[in-house]
């Protein structure tokens, strides 16, 4: 089976870490054949769309 990792409690991530962290866990979603909705009006959203995802 696949690797497990563990990190710091999501409260404790700053906003860069965090940002790193959901992208992460889409990547794994989407590998896996899962959507996941991601809403507009969200700061991970305004942050992906800053940085051309």
């Amino acid at each position: 089976m696949g690797e497990t990792r563990y990190v710091k409690s999501t409260k404790e991530l700053d906003t860069g870490e965090m940002t790193r962290y959901l992208e992460q866990v889409d990547a794994w979603a989407h590998q896996r054949g899962f959507r996941l909705t991601i809403p507009a009006r969200c700061e991970y959203q305004q942050l992906r769309t800053q940085q051309g995802a």
